[in-house]
């Protein structure tokens, strides 16, 4: 395990479409002010990406955290693996994941915010 990560449990269970077709189909909903007012404004509820962290092999495991301020007591917590890496690029074996995570970056970045949501903290793309 690598110092300095943040371990999530995943999530098994696949919705029934894809997080990439969700996303497309229902955009990013917006998140409510915690005393419920009304919509926050995009500068509260806008995500970046505020770290990242790639386990060695076997598994091959890239996290990308991402929060609203750079020290967020709760970020949220994309996982990519090889195999998902591997499908989406179209090969058979397991590619780069970071260079995939860096050119892929608003895609992910989508995703991250469509579950977080959603009301998850953690999603896995395997």
């Amino acid at each position: 395990m690598h110092v300095g990560c943040l371990m999530p449990s995943p999530r098994r269970f696949p919705p029934p479409w894809s997080v990439e077709e969700q996303a497309a189909r229902f955009g990013r909903s917006a998140p409510t002010s915690q005393d419920g007012a009304g919509p926050m404004s995009d500068a509260q509820s806008e995500l970046q990406l505020i770290g990242t962290c790639g386990e060695p092999e076997p598994s091959g495991l890239f996290r990308l955290s991402y929060g609203t301020e750079p020290n967020d007591p709760m970020p949220f917590i994309l996982t990519l693996t090889p195999q998902y890496v591997a499908r989406a690029i179209g090969k058979t074996s397991p590619a780069d994941i970071q260079n995939y995570a860096e050119q892929n970056a608003d895609k992910l970045k989508a995703i991250a915010a469509f579950e977080k949501a959603r009301g998850f903290t953690t999603h896995t793309l395997e």
